[in-house]
């Protein structure tokens, strides 16, 4: 048993190949925001590097406006490493960005990532990458 506020399940949208989070990832916020209500402020886009990620600080994901300073951009979503965002939390975290991680530093950069979310978790990333972080499920 968890301790702490109820959330929802865990989301996790599947894409073939790395390039495709993007658009996925802009679906997602999507949901989120224009369908869910969810204020922009209360979400965080974390990837495990930003090297490796097609998406950019500062970009938008879609329709949507990105920060790396969400206290001074507060309307923007806040796009950041799992790296730097260690110790911080968000209502809503949207992890991506997986699918290549360092493999010496794979689990705890995962730990991180996964557990920063107060209330809802979305994982974006391939079917491999799913089945390690144990997000796929049988039909």
């Amino acid at each position: 048993m968890a301790r702490g506020p109820e959330g929802q399940e865990v989301d996790h949208v599947v894409v073939k190949s790395p390039a495709e989070i993007g658009r996925a990832v802009s679906r997602v916020l999507h949901r989120l925001i224009r369908e869910g209500g969810v204020p922009a402020a209360d979400i965080a886009v974390l990837v495990g590097s930003m090297r490796s990620t097609p998406l950019k600080r500062g970009e938008p994901i879609g329709a949507f406006e990105t920060t790396g300073d969400q206290n001074a951009e507060p309307a923007k979503v806040l796009l950041e490493s799992v790296r730097r965002f260690k110790g911080l939390e968000r209502p809503v975290i949207v992890l991506t960005g997986i699918d290549d991680l360092p493999a010496a530093e794979e689990q705890a950069l995962l730990y991180v990532g996964l557990s920063r979310a107060r209330v809802h978790l979305v994982i974006v990333a391939t079917e491999a990458t799913m089945e390690r972080v144990g997000g796929v499920r049988e039909p």
